[in-house]
């Protein structure tokens, strides 16, 4: 069974686009509390322009950690992380601060400066391939469907 659903959404990829982008995260949570849903969806946004704004740095890493190179909602079955919580509270621990805490000592590890240069090496546009030596020509074409 599938159990994240990601929705890439590149129409709100500029900055300025964040707080409409995040409008859109409001409205469809709102539209999966009033349908039920809410039992069994969970959301999460990604953003190029994420900042948690109880952060006051800006070259916090900790800000990467809902970064992606596209504005992208990801849908998640309740019950795949339910899971994951009573397992963890079975061993005695909270399975959502344990993840926060891998993350934050993890993106602390690399560094922001580290975190800028992976992230703008993956934000970067595909390069072409390079050309070859010999174009070919019509005539090269012809002659080879011959």
């Amino acid at each position: 069974s599938v159990e994240t659903t990601l929705v890439v959404a590149p129409k709100w990829a500029s900055g300025a686009d964040l707080d409409a982008f995040c409008g859109v995260g409001d409205e469809l949570e709102a539209f999966i509390a009033a349908d039920e849903l809410a039992a069994a969806l969970g959301i999460a946004l990604f953003h190029p322009e994420w900042r948690f704004g109880n952060v006051p740095d800006d070259n916090d890493p900790i800000h990467f950690e809902q970064r992606a190179p596209l504005p992208t909602i990801s849908l998640l079955k309740k019950s795949s992380i339910e899971k994951f919580v009573v397992k963890g509270l079975h061993r005695g621990t909270l399975v959502s601060v344990q993840i926060r805490e891998h993350n934050t000592q993890i993106l602390t590890q690399l560094g922001h400066k580290h975190l800028t240069k992976l992230y703008t090496h993956i934000t970067q546009p595909l390069s072409p391939p390079p050309s070859s030596t010999h174009d070919l020509t019509e005539d090269d074409v012809s002659r080879r469907k011959s």
